[in-house]
């Protein structure tokens, strides 16, 4: 951390491509314990673990466990040994969250770092927060609560107690979803019957394309089935469904004309939950709808430019020519 607080990335040891072996860390995983995700401390747990890839999952629970360090100034589990740390941590524990009692815009502002927290440490690495919507959550905290050109000084949390504080624990019922790995009608429908959100999902887009026949639907019949579909994706996009969340928001387009309010808020609403949860698609059509005043909104550059290089970052074809003509540095975030 330099002098004027802007953390700095040190000590790359352990970095490694993305596309290259995991390393081997066994002679320092006592360093990088309280720190580590779940799925890695099998590997140290038994002689005959399976041992399980490093990915960007991995990262975002050591960001998670990060974050909490530095919103509590300390280590995590301190002073706990190791047998006790992975212990804890494979059974679904997680470090302490003290309560609030402070003023109201500090709790705000600590609640919104806590839901980023929990999202960050989900036990499922499927469960945790995407890179995207994390980027997207805190440069919205930037935004709402630090004023343009500030130099924080050190802030101290207050109105925190140690007296109630309780471990956080993943719901023992909680059991990952199955995937549907063969894309076929029948498995669709039978699958959707069961609940799953994927097969709801897919049986919605089979009835939207009308890949189900091969004879040509009546324009009746089509718009049955698309309403039949625009039910489903609305489920499929309830149950976290990123697919879904971005269907659902296109077929309201396409089955209205977002003139309703209603139905524009629930068009935008969707939309913007695919974006958050790291769809480029959205995160394209939002930086449109926003450098160009499309539809309700109305036109807001810093907005669009930001979505605009989200998409570019998640490779976006349109996204990435759009940026290149207007010269942007997609890596750059700090006008932001």
């Amino acid at each position: 951390m330099t002098s004027r607080l802007e953390p700095k990335l040190a000590n790359f040891h352990f970095a490694r491509m993305s596309g290259d072996i995991s390393l081997n860390l066994e002679d320092d995983v006592l360093n990088i314990i309280h720190w580590l995700a779940p799925e890695k401390m099998y590997e140290y747990m038994s002689l005959n673990a399976k041992e399980r890839p490093y990915t960007q999952k991995c990262e975002i629970f050591s960001f998670g466990m990060m974050l909490w360090e530095l919103c509590f100034e300390k280590v995590p589990y301190k002073c706990k040994d190791m047998v006790y740390i992975t212990n804890h941590v494979t059974r679904g524990g997680r470090e302490r969250i003290p309560i609030y009692s402070g003023s109201k815009e500090g709790k705000e502002i600590y609640l919104e770092f806590i839901k980023i927290i929990k999202t960050a440490w989900a036990h499922i690495p499927d469960e945790r927060i995407s890179i995207s919507k994390l980027y997207i959550m805190l440069s919205n905290m930037q935004k709402k609560y630090v004023p343009t050109g500030y130099t924080p000084d050190i802030l101290r949390i207050s109105g925190l107690s140690d007296e109630e504080d309780l471990y956080m624990s993943e719901d023992e019922d909680i059991k990952e979803a199955n995937e549907i790995e063969e894309i076929l009608e029948k498995c669709f429908v039978a699958n959707a019957a069961k609940g799953h959100s994927k097969a709801i999902f897919w049986q919605g887009y089979y009835l939207w394309k009308g890949h189900y026949t091969n004879i040509k639907r009546t324009p009746k019949q089509t718009m049955e089935d698309q309403n039949k579909a625009l039910h489903l994706f609305k489920t499929a996009a309830d149950d976290g469904i990123t697919e879904a969340q971005l269907r659902y928001s296109f077929a309201l387009k396409e089955l209205n004309d977002l003139k309703a309010n209603d139905v524009y808020e629930e068009f935008m609403h969707y939309l913007k939950l695919a974006a958050e949860n790291g769809n480029p698609i959205a995160m394209f059509n939002l930086s449109d709808i926003y450098l160009n005043g499309k539809f309700k909104e109305k036109q807001d550059e810093v907005t669009g430019i930001r979505y605009l290089k989200l998409a570019a970052l998640n490779k976006n074809e349109k996204a990435i020519t759009l940026a290149n003509q207007k010269g942007l540095n997609i890596y750059d975030f700090t006008e932001f």
